[in-house]
């Protein structure tokens, strides 16, 4: 899948902030077979089919039962340190913000909130954009400055995903494939 996207020369730069599905579908087949076969050993797979029964199918049939999807996310939701900083400062100052140092300064109004998942109504960050971000807790507003320390800001680690939907799978059908009878 990977490679798919590389040779159609993604960028991540001008996709940001929104998902990348465009996958040829048997790519996503080889990597939803393959995933099941190497460090993610498995022999099979359980699943609830459409009558809430629990199904097993053989891992490396999946493909055969689901509908499969493949998705690339270029915010996901874990977070690093700033692996990218030359982009970070060039973020900012096309924002209209101030690097003197190892501070920053922009204007609040130029940055998203979020709350915390879970939370309650607080501002718990501020996104420069949809890949950067600072800890509320880490901003100081002052004359509607937003002041905070380029160490302070964190990058979402991009992630690429094969996804399995068996909205259709009847255990029957699988009994009755794998001549277990119905």
């Amino acid at each position: 899948m990977l490679d798919e996207q590389i040779k159609k020369k993604l960028n991540f730069w001008q996709v940001m902030g929104s998902n990348v599905n465009d996958f040829d579908p048997l790519n996503v087949q080889v990597a939803v077979t393959e995933n099941y076969a190497s460090k993610k050993y498995a022999d099979v797979i359980c699943v609830e089919d459409i009558h809430h029964y629990l199904t097993m199918i053989p891992a490396n049939q999946a493909v055969h039962w689901a509908d499969v999807r493949g998705e690339i996310r270029p915010a996901g939701r874990n977070k690093y340190r700033v692996w990218t900083p030359k982009k970070l400062m060039a973020f900012i100052k096309e924002m209209g913000g101030q690097i003197n140092g190892s501070e920053v300064s922009i204007a609040v109004d130029k940055l998203n909130t979020a709350k915390q998942r879970g939370g309650n109504d607080d501002v718990n960050r501020y996104k420069i954009n949809s890949i950067f971000f600072v800890y509320s807790k880490d901003v100081i507003i002052k004359n509607k400055q937003a002041h905070f320390q380029l160490e302070d800001v964190y990058q979402v680690k991009p992630t690429i995903s094969a996804h399995m939907f068996f909205k259709k799978l009847e255990i029957s059908a699988v009994r009755s494939k794998y001549g277990m009878g119905a």
